[in-house]
């Protein structure tokens, strides 16, 4: 019966680790029972103080709404409506796609806004899981660039690791790929486009992406890229396709497994490799 490799033979030759967020480096519950919340919560007296800077991004909202038409609710046009209605609307609008945990370039930029205040009022932290603050120093410090993709815009993800309970994390990371510059986190193409903007589409085998979405692995993985499952406190549970899937790749508890320390390894003991269930 065929095995997989252990995590040391299978970062052979890596030098680059891309980290989704949810599920991977922050626990999913923070998203939705934290950030999201605050953003609606906040949404309208940020609006308020700040309707002509972000006219932009409620253009980008009204403009999706038409599009998605059915229940969700609109967003009147500028001409002969007042601020107050459309606030109104735009609060209303989020709070839509937000229950619907709809990824919306234009709702993200807002939340990503909301949430920049909030932190930098004190009334975020962003989470992360013990392990994942001396692992990006552990790996930047062995020379390996770390990267992260995530649904959440570029701006939203750099407030979480610059404001995150572990301290300012940003000195670790190199690039930030999101919805907008990269695409469909579950698209082979998506990470195509960052091996090429990385200049390792020749080289795509020297990456490592990190995720607990088997969808997500399953594109990185047809893009050329290694892959590896989190199975962190408090994830989705695996639908049964996922779940086969799932027997074809290697699925860590934590990040100590991978770039181990000198110290780490000796504490640990050597990686049994894993078993392929046909």
């Amino acid at each position: 019966m065929p095995t997989l490799p252990t995590v040391a033979e299978y970062t052979k030759g890596v030098d680059t680790v891309i980290c989704d967020i949810e599920g991977t480096t922050t626990p999913i519950p923070f998203v939705s029972t934290v950030l999201f919340p605050y953003s609606t919560e906040k949404a309208g007296a940020f609006l308020e103080a700040n309707f002509n800077e972000v006219t932009d991004i409620i253009n980008g909202m009204r403009s999706q709404a038409e599009t998605d038409g059915g229940d969700v609710p609109q967003i009147r046009k500028a001409e002969g409506s007042s601020k107050k209605d459309i606030i109104s609307d735009v609060v209303e609008n989020l709070k839509h796609n937000v229950k619907l945990n709809r990824k919306l370039t234009s709702m993200k930029d807002l939340q990503g806004k909301i949430w920049k205040d909030g932190y930098a009022s004190g009334d975020l932290k962003g989470a992360v899981f013990d392990d994942v603050a001396p692992a990006f120093k552990r790996w930047s410090e062995m020379g390996k660039k770390v990267h992260i993709y995530s649904s959440g815009s570029v701006a939203a993800q750099k407030l979480i690791f610059g404001w995150s309970s572990a301290g300012d994390l940003l000195p670790h990371l190199t690039n930030h790929f999101d919805l907008s510059t990269t695409g469909n986190k579950r698209e082979t193409v998506s990470y195509t486009k960052i091996a090429n903007d990385l200049k390792k589409a020749d080289a795509t085998d020297s990456l490592l992406f990190l995720t607990d979405m088997v969808p997500e692995a399953t594109a990185a993985r047809e893009a050329g890229f290694k892959v590896m499952l989190l199975d962190r406190p408090e994830n989705l549970v695996m639908s049964e396709d996922d779940t086969e899937t799932a027997k074809s790749m290697i699925t860590i508890k934590h990040f100590n497994d991978i770039f181990p320390s000198k110290r780490q390894r000796e504490e640990s003991p050597p990686s049994k490799k894993v078993q392929k269930q046909e």
